[in-house]
């Protein structure tokens, strides 16, 4: 999808919807791949990614067995396995066993229940390879540790060692009791410097004892020396050790290039991984903001049932309030909505619901609706939303988006949708007025779909007469002096200017004077549609 400017209010409201999204999955290459949504003008793969989620939010929904432990994110052990030579260490191994046991979950569980098929087809006729686990764990304990098993040169050199280390015990402790009886012992008697088994020796003593002296206190005091009666068996002890580390490099590297020889089926099961990830998150957000599945039609086409903006159900479910639900239909012979109605009732937010459900629709994400919604497949989008003004190069606000709007004349065709708030704003209010009443009639010859939020009189008019308009408006309670949030379709909607003014706590004296100022002609309308609203 064509989406212009790139950088927007919605823009950002969309981020933070993916960011939302994205603090529920489990790996970090799944939350990448939410972050990097964007909206899709291809409606089978729309329909694809939409179904997934369904089917995934179904499958919670039911709690169904479906493995959700376990996942691991691997991009560094594949990136190291496509590395000649390279030796992955035993926790890098132990991620991959774990990726194996994870997806052989997986592919059990879809085998097992059929009625999953969208999902099912994430893995691609893929087999499971218990080769790689069992190799893995025949080399690797759970904690990482190389089984002495793993090979006989390494038994044979643990078993060494740990004979060496039983008689260099006993050697010690002889040696202790001497020293301890001739009083040439500290308090601490042993210690390690230099990774050797030392004795800690009164410093007086250092040269009536046969060793070699590693090392002496910061004080002065204490001299740490390695006996010449255990030196012979510390060196064996010192070699077997360098033998073992050998071994076990020799032995992880053989297991890195038995893992290497699966690197093809290893990052099939990262990616199954990934987009199982994904879908469990989108699945979440579902369930936990109760959004549906839309229906994808050919035809642009909008058809919002009880939706609400996502940003405000996730800001306001944490404080237990309510937000307002709103329904609405554009279709061919309606297609352009002009939404009027009191400042801070909510028009510019319903506006920009619209936007954003269509942007989550069209990249794969569940909306915040209810079951019977209805979008078609945009191609564009066509955003004028907030202030651009712009120091840089000098445009005013009204000058920025008369920039904006010569974009959208270029842009726009029977498969945009614009959302344009205030237009006509900026400038003179009646020459702004004849000027975006005659830009509304041009985007319209396109056959363009369009929502705008205006307090201009004339385009309320011109949505009551010209074929592809209809009006909107923002309900207002004028007995409590307070918006309701509640968008109605067929009827334009009032600015209350002075009740509005009234409520904010604005002189009387100023608001009558400006009210006996105001066109007859232009009161005696506004006055009509507040009178018919509340005959009906």
């Amino acid at each position: 999808m064509y989406i212009f400017p790139s950088q927007s209010l919605l823009a950002d409201e969309f981020n933070a919807v993916k960011a939302n999204i994205a603090q529920s999955c489990l790996t970090p290459a799944a939350a990448q791949e939410i972050l990097n949504l964007t909206p899709s003008t291809d409606r089978n793969y729309i329909e694809l990614q939409l179904g997934r989620t369904e089917e995934m939010r179904r499958l919670l929904a039911d709690a169904e067995p479906f493995p959700v432990s376990g996942y691991c994110d691997v991009t560094k052990e594949l990136q190291l396995l496509k590395i000649e030579n390279s030796v992955l260490l035993p926790s890098q191994a132990l991620q991959l066993a774990a990726l194996t046991h994870t997806v052989g979950l997986i592919i059990k569980f879809f085998n097992q229940a059929p009625r999953y098929p969208l999902l099912t087809q994430i893995l691609n006729d893929c087999f499971f390879e218990p080769a790689i686990a069992s190799e893995v764990e025949r080399v690797l304990d759970t904690f990482g540790v190389v089984r002495s098993s793993a090979s006989t040169e390494l038994l044979h050199i643990r078993r060494t060692l740990q004979r060496q280390r039983a008689e260099s015990d006993r050697a010690y402790q002889q040696v202790i009791a001497r020293y301890k009886k001739n009083g040439w012992l500290t308090d601490s008697e042993e210690s390690s410097r230099n990774g050797r088994r030392v004795l800690s020796i009164v410093a007086e003593q250092k040269r009536t004892i046969n060793g070699v002296i590693h090392d002496v206190s910061a004080t002065g005091k204490t001299a740490f020396v390695e006996p010449d009666e255990v030196l012979h068996i510390n060196n064996h002890i010192q070699q077997l050790e360098q033998d073992e580390r050998l071994e076990i490099t020799r032995i992880m590297r053989q297991l890195t290039v038995f893992l290497r020889n699966y690197y093809t089926t290893l990052q099939q099961y990262a990616f199954i991984l990934t987009q199982m990830d994904m879908h469990h998150a989108k699945a979440l957000f579902a369930l936990n903001y109760r959004a549906v599945k839309p229906e994808i039609t050919n035809n642009p086409e909008i058809n919002l049932i009880n939706a609400s903006h996502p940003i405000l159900l996730i800001q306001q479910k944490d404080i237990q309030k309510s937000v307002v639900p709103f329904t609405l239909h554009l279709n061919h012979d309606k297609r352009i909505l002009i939404i009027s109605g009191p400042n801070a009732g909510g028009k510019t937010v319903c506006m920009k619901a619209v936007g954003l459900l269509l942007i989550m629709a069209q990249s794969g994400i569940h909306i915040t609706a209810k079951t019977g919604t209805t979008v078609g497949v945009f191609n564009k989008l066509l955003i004028d939303i907030g202030d651009s003004q712009s120091i840089e190069y000098e445009l005013s606000t009204y000058s920025s988006r008369l920039k904006n709007m010569k974009v959208f004349f270029e842009q726009v065709d029977n498969k945009s949708l614009f959302l344009i708030d205030e237009l006509g704003s900026g400038t003179d209010p009646q020459l702004g007025g004849a000027l975006a009443e005659a830009m509304l009639e041009t985007l319209n010859q396109n056959h363009s779909f369009g929502i705008v939020t205006t307090h201009y009189m004339n385009l309320k008019v011109l949505a009551e007469k010209v074929p592809g308009f209809v009006n909107g408006s923002m309900s207002f309670d004028k007995r409590n002096l307070k918006p309701l949030f509640q968008l109605q379709i067929g009827k334009p909607g009032s600015s209350y200017t002075f009740i509005v003014a009234e409520r904010s706590g604005l002189p009387q004296q100023i608001i009558n004077s400006r009210r006996a100022k105001v066109p007859k002609s232009h009161m005696l309308l506004e006055n009509y549609y507040q009178k018919l609203k509340k005959t009906k």
